[in-house]
């Protein structure tokens, strides 16, 4: 598994969505994480991409190999600016949700 602490999230292009971490880029296919998660779960189909955990400001998308993404703090100025690490997990799962996708809840 890969494990990233993600930056930034850019707009949601309705494949999937591109995530900001140590000044690179990484795409997520939301696609290819739903077919995997309907692969693992023995399902004909699936529009789940990813599981979640509030509490942990955390995804694992269903990438090959998964992929976990970490939302932390990291400067008071991402926390008076609106980007603390809740609202960067509630403004992916927002895309998610506008893409057509769902994401499985752990907390």
């Amino acid at each position: 598994m890969e494990e990233i602490f993600c930056d930034d999230i850019l707009p949601v292009d309705g494949d999937g969505v591109w995530l900001i971490y140590q000044k690179d880029k990484m795409f997520i296919d939301f696609e290819e994480c739903a077919r995997n998660y309907a692969i693992e779960n023995n399902l004909s189909q699936s529009r789940c991409v990813a599981t979640r955990d509030v509490m942990k400001h955390k995804f694992i998308f269903f990438t090959m190999p998964k992929t976990i993404v970490i939302f932390k703090n990291s400067f008071w100025k991402d926390v008076l600016l609106g980007k603390s690490a809740i609202n960067k997990f509630h403004k992916l799962q927002k895309e998610i949700i506008c893409a057509g996708y769902s994401s499985y809840d752990l907390s």
